[in-house]
């Protein structure tokens, strides 16, 4: 589906507001700070039920506000649907056509959004646990089974190191029998995700080369790579050899919680020996092969927010990448110019003027 009207009440710099959306290239402009990116981020929020910016919720609330509102009515050519998202006194709740959403589980995915932030570039500058938390969002996307099984991990992984601090005092048989009863769900649970990890990669990386290659023009070969921090037939084995290990610092040592990701060209970590263009490259890529993964895996088109995707590409890149997105059915995309923009990709665009001086139906600060 694609999203036709945006409302968006105590939202950041915005009051009351509404913007306008059409199928197809849609392009925000305006001077920086002046709001764009809090557009692009109410849409993230409204299709994720979180923030590709904010660590809380409450962070989004306007100054001197209490709570904010998300309105969105979508499309997809045939029938429409209305999703209200609502945040008031730390409580999160969405209506979907006038009925609450039981659980999120049931919500992610429903409305399938892939977004580029110059955020993302905290993928090479952050800890494995940002690069976690970057895969996931993708992998919840394209599979339920996975949200559940990962939800169900952590809860595991939540008793389990609770337990473990109990033990660092109460080590008694009760307390030990437990314990082994936790790991052996937390091992088959983990497994599971250590499986559906490495499908994800495999997946992605059968289109995540192709995509570098037409994007760059060169042979160079681009993979993500998945690093696991234990393999599926060792995981049993080192839990148990760490017993002692584990409750003397009452924490879980291995497991899915600590996998890492990196990207590499010609067999060397970016991370590492890559310029800031190819790192950015790389992640631009990834989110292009979603978009195709979401169009041939699930037969459904995500919404494709780029947030000043511009910078450091020249104008052939910019062109090249636009055309990259063109089997999708929406691309949203913020920019301070459209000098660079190819007309001919233009003459169709829905061009959204923002303006700081006048209050319009587009957008104000």
């Amino acid at each position: 589906m694609y999203i036709e009207k945006l409302y968006v009440s105590t939202f950041r710099c915005y009051k009351q507001s509404f913007v306008g959306f059409k199928k197809g290239l849609n392009i925000v402009v305006g001077d920086n700070a002046i709001g764009k990116t809090t557009l692009v981020e109410a849409i993230h929020t409204l299709c994720l039920a979180k923030s590709f910016r904010a660590k809380a919720d409450a962070e989004m609330i306007q100054y001197n506000a209490d709570k904010f509102a998300i309105k969105g009515e979508f499309s997809d050519g045939k029938s429409k649907k209305t999703v209200i998202l609502l945040y008031s006194n730390n409580l999160k709740r969405i209506k979907v056509d006038n009925e609450f959403v039981k659980t999120l589980g049931n919500y992610v995915g429903n409305l399938p959004v892939v977004c580029y932030s110059p955020s993302n570039i905290m993928f090479f500058l952050s800890g494995s646990l940002f690069r976690r938390k970057f895969i996931n969002t993708m992998l919840c996307q394209l599979s339920r089974e996975y949200l559940f099984v990962s939800n169900e991990y952590n809860k595991i992984l939540k008793e389990r190191n609770a337990l473990l601090k109990i033990m660092q005092q109460d080590s008694s048989v009760r307390n030990k029998t437990l314990l082994d009863t936790l790991t052996e769900r937390l091992i088959v649970e983990g497994n599971k995700i250590i499986d559906m990890r490495c499908s994800f990669v495999n997946n992605i990386n059968n289109v995540l080369d192709g995509t570098y290659k037409r994007m760059f023009g060169s042979f160079d070969e681009l993979k993500l790579v998945y690093l696991p921090s234990v393999e599926k037939k060792e995981f049993c084995e080192k839990t148990k050899a760490l017993y002692y290990e584990e409750v003397k610092k009452g924490t879980t040592q291995y497991g899915p919680h600590k996998d890492d990701y990196i990207f590499i060209i010609n067999n060397k970590n970016i991370g590492e020996y890559g310029s800031q263009g190819q790192q950015k490259a790389a992640l631009l890529c990834v989110k292009i092969a979603l978009s195709e993964m979401f169009c041939k895996e699930k037969k459904v088109s995500p919404i494709v927010l780029l947030d000043d995707v511009f910078g450091e590409l020249d104008a052939s890149k910019q062109n090249k990448l636009l055309s990259l997105f063109q089997n999708v059915k929406q691309v949203i995309m913020t920019t301070t110019t459209l000098s660079d923009i190819d007309k001919k990709m233009l003459i169709n665009a829905n061009v959204i003027y923002l303006n700081e001086k006048e209050e319009t139906q587009h957008g104000r600060k």
